[in-house]
C-alpha cells in the first residue's frame, strides 16, 4: 500500500510517479484533509472521476482506508540533511507521520533539499528525500 498525493502549484507533479505505482500492481491511496487538519487516506484507481476539488487539491472519492501503509510520499517545501520538512504549515502531515511505521519519502524540487531547517517540537523527519535527479536516504 502506497500512499501519495495528487500535486498543484509549484510542487513536483506527482502524475507520472501515481500512474508508475498503479501500473505496478500497486494499491495507491490519497489522503483527504477533514475539518481538524488530520489526513485519512482512501483507495483511488486512477480515475479522474473519482477525485473532487477540495481548495487547491483534489481528494479521492471513496472509502477511509484502515489497513496498513507501507510507503508514502509527502509533499515538502524543503526537506533538510536530517530528514526535516517544511511543509504548509497546518501539521496534517506531522500527525500522520508521528503514528507511521513505514517508509517516509519527502517529494521536492533539486534547489528545495537543503542543509538545516529550523523545526519545533511537533515537526516530525522524513527518512528519504526524493528529488527528479536523486534519492537521498536520511
Amino acid at each position: 500500500m502506497i500512499a501519495s498525493y495528487r500535486s498543484f502549484g509549484d510542487e513536483p507533479n506527482t502524475e507520472k510517479l501515481n500512474q508508475l505505482i498503479l501500473e505496478s500492481g500497486k494499491k495507491l491511496l490519497l489522503p483527504v484533509r477533514l475539518p481538524d487538519n488530520s489526513l485519512e487516506f482512501r483507495i483511488w484507481d486512477g480515475n479522474p472521476a473519482k477525485l473532487k476539488r477540495s481548495g487547491k487539491v483534489e481528494e479521492p472519492i471513496g472509502e477511509r482506508f484502515l489497513g496498513r501503509i507501507d510507503l508514502m510520499i509527502v509533499p515538502s517545501l524543503a526537506i533538510d540533511s536530517k530528514g526535516n520538512r517544511l511543509g504548509q504549515g497546518g501539521g496534517s502531515y506531522d500527525r500522520t507521520l508521528r503514528d507511521f511505521s513505514g517508509v517516509s519519502i519527502g517529494l521536492i524540487n533539486e534547489d528545495e533539499f537543503v542543509r538545516d531547517l529550523p523545526i519545533e517540537s511537533h515537526d516530525m523527519p522524513v527518512k528519504m528525500a526524493l528529488t527528479p535527479t536523486r534519492l537521498v536516504r536520511i
